[in-house]
């Protein structure tokens, strides 16, 4: 079994029962004279296991992608059909936004920096350039699609890799220096929103846009174009505040490693470890879009996929601060402190469990929500969310939802469709799991590496 499906539990139990007759029943009658036999049906193809079935898809998605690059080596505008936040008005149509996503997805999917295609949308992208309308959210995916020309992870996921630095080659790093200072440039106060600054009821911030901006400049700082740690605590100190105050008290849904031996262990009380004789417990508390008060009722409401971004920006918060140099008269967040937020993140996701809807969001956005489990999952380094090998069971939801020539569209009318090439985009990242390994120390690593990644005593 391949590596992206490691820690995976598959087993299917086959029960019969067989009915003997009682003593006391009265003889069968004698059996009608038999039917003319018909031909045996054809045996069904044995479906191809878990891992080749993702394969498959991911090669189709890719080749799909290829597909829909235009001769001037874009992907055409994000094209989306949702009308600005205030209710009217004409959408920006988010120029890069498609042909970074595409770009990212495919660098992700072990397509190399040289070829034609990546080559051609590059030089596209770089020639296009920022403008003042750009969106963070285009910002990001930009940085994210420059930056994975000198990924490591494509084909090393694991833990210690991601601690390297990686080097952006001459032609390609001034870009991403330019499109990281665009995107500090539109945070305002602390965090990140899809469009210009003042354009929108809502706030300034959103926890979507804030996770994605987060990604990239994790991103742009292993290659060498570093992130202010102060502005990570800022970022942390904003999303803390989206995630609700309180929640049911409930079970740990993603148990540490156990230390390794002769080690302390660090989690007690509450966040005691696996071996020290204790049942963790949290409280599930999922993340709000943006509180600001002129925010809609829609986005106040609580769902999986803003969660798995409040998760996500946290872990990569708690990674920076716990290895950073702090200026001791700033104000900083206690490692504890974005731990206990993260596992309360995780009980309530684990609490409203979906493998293929966005919980507690009226139009489900499969995809989107997905994705965003992805990021927080891997990120945090786990492969069970309580008693659910997550990505096995969102695979199975995802994989009947390609269409035959290798597309993903959802069709999203709630906030606007986005087209197949973005949402093809968001299903390959989800399938090659993009943020695997994306921190070296993911917050259930406890001490151990060797310890089973579902955590559970065996």
């Amino acid at each position: 079994m391949s590596p992206i499906l490691r820690g995976a539990l598959l087993a299917a139990l086959l029960f019969g029962a067989v009915a003997g007759a009682r003593a006391e029943d009265p003889p069968a009658e004698p059996p009608a004279p038999d039917a003319p036999a018909e031909p045996a049906p054809e045996p069904e193809a044995e479906a191809a296991p878990l891992d080749q079935q993702i394969k498959q898809a991911i090669e189709k998605g890719v080749a799909f992608l290829r597909t829909q690059q235009l001769p001037n080596g874009s992907w055409g505008d994000l094209n989306s059909k949702a009308p600005t936040y205030s209710g009217g008005g004409t959408p920006h149509q988010h120029p890069l936004g498609a042909t970074a996503m595409a770009l990212y997805a495919m660098l992700k999917c072990e397509v190399p920096a040289t070829d034609p295609a990546i080559v051609k949308g590059l030089n596209w992208m770089k020639k296009a350039g920022v403008k003042d309308n750009s969106s963070a959210y285009e910002i990001s995916a930009s940085l994210l699609a420059v930056t994975a020309t000198a990924d490591p992870f494509k084909k090393t996921k694991d833990a210690a890799a991601a601690g390297a630095k990686v080097r952006l080659s001459p032609e390609w790093k001034p870009l991403a220096a330019t499109l990281q200072k665009a995107l500090m440039d539109r945070r305002h106060p602390r965090g990140w929103r899809y469009s210009k600054l003042g354009v929108n009821p809502g706030g300034t911030e959103d926890v979507s846009s804030t996770m994605f901006a987060m990604l990239a400049l994790t991103a742009a700082d292993r290659c060498g174009l570093p992130l202010d740690p102060n502005v990570v605590v800022g970022v942390a100190s904003y999303v803390m505040s989206l995630q609700e105050k309180d929640g049911p008290e409930v079970p740990r849904a993603v148990r540490a490693r156990r230390p390794a031996a002769g080690k302390p262990d660090k989690d007690k009380g509450r966040y005691a470890g696996p071996g020290s004789g204790e049942e963790p417990k949290d409280h599930a508390r999922g993340f709000h879009y943006s509180i600001d008060p002129t925010t809609k009722d829609d986005d106040k409401v609580v769902t999986g996929a803003r969660t798995s971004c409040g998760i996500g920006v946290l872990t990569l918060a708690r990674y920076f601060l716990s290895t950073a140099k702090l200026d001791p008269s700033k104000p900083t967040i206690q490692p504890k402190t974005l731990d206990r937020c993260i596992y309360d993140g995780l009980a309530w996701l684990a609490q409203h469990w979906s493998p293929s809807t966005n919980p507690g969001s009226p139009g489900g956005r499969a995809i989107n929500y997905m994705y965003a489990t992805e990021r927080a999952m891997d990120l945090v380094g786990a492969d069970r969310l309580g008693e659910h090998l997550w990505y096995v069971e969102m695979v199975q939801a995802l994989l009947p939802m390609q269409e035959e020539r290798g597309s993903w569209d959802t069709k999203d009318t709630q906030v606007g469709e986005k087209g197949p090439v973005v949402d093809t985009a968001y299903a390959l990242l989800f399938l090659r799991r993009a943020a695997q390994g994306g921190v070296p120390m993911p917050i259930v690593t406890g001490g151990d590496d060797d310890a089973p990644v579902d955590n559970r005593d065996k």
